[in-house]
């Protein structure tokens, strides 16, 4: 007997997966099935960004490491790369959501809303089962800990400084430099918040679900978040983190430095506030179920 046809695999990222992926469990006749298959499939599986574009900024921030000072001129081709690939995806969106909502009668995006709230609902209890763990924190130190305020950032700030010290073989005297520049430049706690960032999306899909049950809809009016300023904010604040710590290594040091910070063909490993290997870089993608609410 012949092997049935494989659906086509749905994209998982951005406003616009979750949506198609709920829309591939409704109940529909195979014409509509058939139209919204190709919308996804015009859609694709493409993130926020560029692989590629992540690529090169990974290279040229492990450039500026091994040069002894990160230069934000010399990144802006790949931000520039950046800035073009966020506005090709929500184009994309854009084009692929309006035209799920004409696909769609009223009582189908009734229910295909109800399926997109109770998956995010399911995902966020997940979470919660977790402890609201970020799943870089491996050590389970780095999520709820009962401390909150400047006594619960000073021994985030101690246990990188450790991992750093480790990574880097930073001396005594360097250790009592290297930590205040990891508690000023703490992106993964007080610059750029999991929790903001969740909240942040979630706010985006509530607005979006909202829209989409409604007779009239346009995307375009949505805020999709994946944009050019965050990619340029966070390259700066990673550029500002990087320069504080090269001021305080030996030459020696900055390979070992520059090692962390390409380590990962996404970049998503690399090095940052939070010490190496801990931090998601400019332009890799946003931290687990932040605007990929879809994985």
């Amino acid at each position: 007997s012949s092997e049935p046809a494989r659906k086509p695999r749905r994209p998982r990222s951005g406003l616009a997966g979750p949506m198609f992926a709920a829309a591939s469990e409704l109940e529909l006749p195979a014409d509509k099935k058939a139209s919204i298959d190709k919308l996804g499939e015009a859609l694709g599986e493409r993130g926020p960004s560029d692989p590629e574009s992540q690529r090169a900024l990974q290279a040229a921030f492990t450039d500026g490491v091994k040069a002894g000072k990160v230069e934000l001129a010399k990144l802006e081709p790949t931000l520039t790369a950046l800035d073009k690939a966020a506005a090709e995806r929500k184009d994309a969106e854009v084009k692929a959501l309006d035209g799920l909502h004409k696909e769609l009668d009223a009582a189908q995006r009734k229910a295909l809303v109800e399926a997109v709230k109770k998956h995010e609902a399911d995902r966020g209890g997940r979470f919660k089962e977790r402890g609201g763990q970020d799943k870089d924190d491996k050590d389970g130190k780095d999520g709820k800990d009962g401390k909150d305020g400047k006594a619960g950032d000073a021994e985030r700030a101690k246990r990188r400084l450790e991992r750093l010290s480790g990574e880097l073989g930073l001396d005594a005297d360097q250790q009592k430099k290297v930590e205040p520049i990891l508690m000023k430049h703490d992106l993964g706690r007080a610059g750029n918040k999991g929790g903001d960032a969740r909240e942040e999306m979630k706010k985006r899909m509530d607005a979006l679900l909202a829209a989409f049950e409604k007779d009239t809809f346009s995307a375009a009016k949505l805020e999709f978040g994946a944009d050019a300023k965050r990619h340029r904010e966070m390259a700066k604040k990673k550029a500002e983190y990087l320069n504080a710590l090269l001021g305080v290594l030996k030459p020696e040091q900055r390979d070992k430095l520059a090692a962390t910070v390409d380590d990962g063909p996404r970049g998503g490993r690399g090095s940052g506030p939070r010490g190496p290997r801990r931090m998601r870089s400019p332009g890799s993608g946003p931290p687990p179920g932040v605007d990929e609410p879809g994985d």
